[in-house]
């Protein structure tokens, strides 16, 4: 079972350093973003064997996804990027969510079709994500839409249980009544009111341990990612936390060897990453 981290650049601190603190930490897999490719010789020389999901980009986040027509060229050349290096990186799949930002049905569904043609183009396997602007049934309406369009090029869904909750559905009671297969989770806490993608025990409101617990007597056995968000270059510890509470209930003998590694390495770690941040922080002063 894969279980990993989101790498992104975070606070100006480029992917490849984050992926080398990820290899520390013992991961085997990670989520990326379009930011590698800004970084991509130095990712390429810390990849290791690690295997990766790709989290296209998203409304939300960048104001831009793959149901954009007005930003074509942007997407022609993630497409091509993707297609590109996507061996190299070893990409798993690509995951999309729906469209978001288009306020009425004429524009959705002219949104719709273009997603489905850019989701096309990739040649990695596809994987789309639930987002919160949808209900549960919305959303698998969508899911089935989006299968009939695309056949075998998608895999499965993406269970973000932060989107259901922050939605106003109930994340457990989802998994009970899915119609479609889940081919990752992406897992972090919440606010109540807010998809703040929490380390673990940081205020947050999510049955995380519930959600752990009930994945893993469904026998669930593909990837999990923690999208996690940290608020300072400090809470290294949290998020090495919240990956262990994950790793201790699928992989309990991995747990102890990656805990007692942890109990030596943190330290390091994590005065490694404020020296990176001070002195990103020195060049953006420059």
């Amino acid at each position: 079972m894969l279980i990993g981290l989101t790498i992104d650049r975070f606070r100006g601190i480029a992917p490849s350093t984050l992926l080398k603190l990820a290899r520390l930490v013992g991961v085997n897999f990670v989520e990326i973003t379009h930011s590698v490719f800004d970084d991509l010789p130095a990712v390429l020389a810390e990849l290791g064997p690690i295997k990766c999901g790709f989290h296209l980009p998203n409304y939300g986040d960048h104001g831009i996804d793959f149901s954009h027509e007005s930003f074509k060229n942007e997407i022609n050349q993630l497409i091509e990027n993707v297609n590109n290096y996507h061996q190299h990186l070893h990409v798993q799949y690509c995951l999309a969510h729906p469209p978001e930002g288009h306020p009425t049905l004429s524009k959705a569904k002219n949104a719709n079709s273009y997603l489905f043609d850019n989701l096309r183009k990739l040649r990695p396997p596809v994987i789309i994500e639930n987002i919160q602007s949808m209900s549960f049934e919305e959303f698998q309406a969508f899911f089935e839409m989006a299968k009939d369009e695309l056949g075998d090029k998608l895999i499965g869904q993406c269970y973000d249980p932060a989107h259901y909750f922050v939605g106003g559905e109930d994340p457990l009671a989802v998994l009970d009544r899915m119609k479609f297969p889940i081919a990752t989770v992406h897992l972090s806490d919440c606010r109540a009111d807010k998809d703040s993608h929490l380390p673990f025990n940081m205020g947050g409101v999510l049955p995380v341990n519930a959600i752990i617990n009930k994945l893993y007597h469904m026998k669930y056995r593909n990837s999990i990612n923690l999208e996690l968000l940290p608020r300072s270059l400090d809470e290294l510890d949290s998020i090495v936390a919240s990956y262990l509470t994950v790793v201790r209930r699928f992989h309990p003998v991995r747990y102890l060897i990656t805990r007692a590694r942890m109990s030596m390495l943190l330290p390091l770690l994590q005065r490694k990453l404020r020296t990176y941040g001070k002195q990103q922080g020195a060049l953006n002063a420059d």
